[in-house]
């Protein structure tokens, strides 16, 4: 959501622009290895994208602790504070008495409360934020901070070290990174 789909109130409406797989499959198919890191999880990312298209992609999802190859997902068991924190969110977010048009997105290795919906996004994240820290920090997970959305996420996690980890398989002579 935000480089080759626009960013929608709904994540399940998401859909890549006009002409974006196109693209993606004749750069594959002139020799490059086409890679897209996403924080959505990688086969959602592949469903709705139709990215199963492009010769040779690779889909890090879920910041990379999920991997969409070949039509295969490889993704790690939930941890237990990640499904700690699935257990107790639904609850704490009530206690918060949020604007009720906050919802929560469950992507199994990581959750997110979405605020998009919302009369006035930026306060409704601001209402939530050092509360979600606290509860973040109580898991040991990470916290971060998106368009109108805060995420728990697992620690470690992150576009930058997907790439990194990209860069290092495929021993890259040059690098695109568009995001």
């Amino acid at each position: 959501d935000g480089t080759l789909a626009p960013i929608v109130l709904d994540p399940e409406t998401s859909a890549p622009v006009p002409g974006a797989i196109e693209v993606l499959r004749s750069l594959a198919e002139r020799g490059a290895q086409i890679a897209v890191v996403t924080g959505r999880e990688a086969a959602t990312v592949v469903r709705f994208g139709g990215l199963d298209d492009v010769p040779g992609l690779v889909v890090e999802g879920v910041y990379g602790a999920q991997r969409w190859q070949a039509g295969e997902v490889t993704s790690p068991e939930v941890p237990d504070a990640m499904a700690a924190l699935g257990a107790r969110l639904p609850e704490w977010l009530r206690e918060q008495d949020p604007d009720p048009a906050v919802w929560i997105e469950n992507k199994q290795l990581s959750y997110v409360l979405h605020m998009r919906r919302t009369a006035d996004p930026a306060a409704a994240l601001r209402a939530l934020r050092e509360r979600a820290r606290a509860l973040a920090d109580a898991q040991d997970l990470e916290l971060h901070e998106g368009r109108d959305v805060l995420e728990f996420r697992l620690r470690g996690f992150d576009k930058g070290g997907a790439l990194r980890r990209l860069v290092a398989e495929f021993a890259s002579q040059a690098l695109l990174y568009a995001g």
